[in-house]
Order: structure tokens, then C-alpha cells, then sequence
């Protein structure tokens, strides 16, 4: 940069470091939590009430085992018997064919 004729230069550096802001408080704003909670149709409980969660934990629907079923699907190629069976039965149906004479 020039100033009254005269060239002028400042050099400086800076470092830019990352901040998590969730590490600057850790409590638990207890308010807000159980806010959350009542708004969305659920309970609060604190570090006492615990046999009560648990309690409700277990009454609820919620914990209810659900019924669970997997198929596995397989390519008919892979069934090798399904395969053996239309092999045989074609040969078996252009063996009958020559010897009838309808080929």
C-alpha cells in the first residue's frame, strides 16, 4: 500500500482452531429436557425415579416384543434339483419324440 508516496507493508499471521461449542457446558439443562419430553407425548425422569422408569419402561407398548420373520429368496438356478428335473424330463420328452417320429 502506498501512503504519502511511501510503499508500507505489515505482515502478520493468525490460526483459526476449531471450537465445539456443546464441550463449553456440559450440564444437563433438566428444564428443556423434560420440555422435550412432555411435548412430545413422553415422561421425564431423574437419576431417583429410575424403578419408576423402569416400570413404565416395561407397562409400555414400547416394549412389547415384536414378531420378526426373514425370507431368503434364492434364483431358481440355484436350485440344482429344479434343474436336474427339466433336464431329465426334456431329454426324456425329445427321446420319446424321435422314436414316435414326430420330430
Amino acid at each position: 500500500t502506498q501512503l504519502n508516496g511511501k510503499n508500507r507493508r505489515k505482515q502478520g499471521s493468525f490460526i483459526v482452531e476449531g471450537f465445539d461449542l456443546e464441550l463449553l457446558d456440559l450440564t444437563a439443562k433438566t428444564d428443556v429436557l423434560k420440555a422435550i419430553a412432555t411435548n412430545s407425548g413422553g415422561k421425564a425422569f431423574s437419576i431417583k425415579e429410575y424403578s419408576n422408569l423402569i416400570d413404565t419402561f416395561l407397562e409400555s407398548d414400547s416394549s412389547k416384543p415384536l414378531e420378526r420373520s426373514t425370507s431368503r429368496k434364492r434364483a431358481p438356478i440355484d436350485l440344482l434339483w429344479l434343474f436336474v428335473l427339466l433336464l431329465v424330463t426334456t431329454s426324456v420328452e425329445l427321446f420319446i419324440r424321435r422314436q414316435a417320429g414326430l420330430n
